[in-house]
């Protein structure tokens, strides 16, 4: 008995973990793209970061991915 709770118990940790992962991935990649059209259109790290309301370091981190691919 104790066995099933703690087997479903994980399942749920589990299945709510991967909806987390989910709306991260799903969230860097809305940042992605805006960011690639930002910096499409001439604005700087600083005017990005400050319009998405992420950091300058993260905005930098996706322009390099950008850059990159």
């Amino acid at each position: 008995m104790l066995e099933d709770y703690t087997y479903e118990r994980r399942m749920i940790l589990n299945y709510n973990e991967g909806k987390e992962d989910g709306r991260a991935l799903e969230h860097k990649e809305m940042l992605l793209e805006k960011t690639s059209k930002k910096l499409s259109k001439g604005k700087s790290i600083s005017q990005i970061a400050d319009e998405l309301e992420e950091s300058e370091d993260a905005i930098m981190e996706l322009a390099k991915e950008i850059d990159e691919s």
